[in-house]
């Protein structure tokens, strides 16, 4: 572990590490925590309204579905997970984030603002890509939540681009059940994307988030 600290700045550098996709760093500044990935911010705990409202917005079309079964790609500081299991309604949630680090600061350093999520009974991690626990699973969902990366347009990790090409989001729509929605997180506003994803469902809705971050919601259903 590297602890340090930015007189300058005033940042705390609480840990920085080396993973096989380069540098990731957990910093905390002003009592909040942000990671850097690669030198480019990723998330911070002082902006999660946009990823509960990704999770809220989709679920409120689910308000009638019981024993609803939840995917959530990329678990950040928790709020979308967090969100997800106060929804009346859920019975399981899977949880997809690739970076061993980011799931143990879920219970260290995050886990009174994640309301300790990752302790819940109906929660299963694992510790994977993405893209691959699509392919290989066979599970399906209610509810297809991603928050993997800063959107289709600024593109931390350059494999996550296959996240937001037709072919793997064909595979996330064949990991829907009837009805199932598909709700993704994007920091900017992507027309091209929105053609994309109404060439595989029948209804797409595009929403500026409260916080002025943007929300795919995508479904094969009546429901959107």
């Amino acid at each position: 572990m590297i602890y340090d600290f930015d007189m300058d700045s005033g940042r705390e550098v609480i840990e920085k590490l080396v993973t096989p996709r380069g540098e990731i760093q957990l910093q905390k500044r002003n009592n909040q925590y942000e990671i850097i990935y690669n030198g480019i911010f990723l998330m911070a705990s002082y902006n999660g309204a946009s990823e509960e409202e990704m999770i809220n917005r989709a679920l409120n079309l689910l308000e009638d579905t019981q024993d609803v079964s939840i995917l959530i790609g990329g678990l950040g500081v928790g709020y979308s997970l967090k969100s997800a299991l106060k929804f009346k309604n859920t019975k399981r949630i899977d949880i997809v984030e690739i970076e061993e680090s980011i799931i143990r600061w879920n219970k260290t350093y995050f886990k009174e603002i994640n309301e300790y999520a990752l302790s819940d009974p109906r929660v299963r991690v694992f510790n994977c890509d993405l893209s691959y626990y699509l392919l290989k699973c066979t599970d399906l969902y209610n509810l297809i939540a991603i928050d993997v990366d800063n959107g289709p347009d600024w593109i931390v990790l350059d494999s996550n681009r296959t996240l937001y090409k037709e072919s793997t989001l064909l595979t996330m729509e064949k990991r829907l059940l009837p009805d199932g929605i598909l709700s993704l997180w994007s920091a900017t506003q992507n027309n091209d994307f929105k053609y994309v994803l109404e060439d595989i469902f029948s209804s797409v809705e595009f929403i500026k988030s409260s916080d002025g971050n943007y929300i795919y919601l995508a479904s094969n259903g009546s429901k959107t």
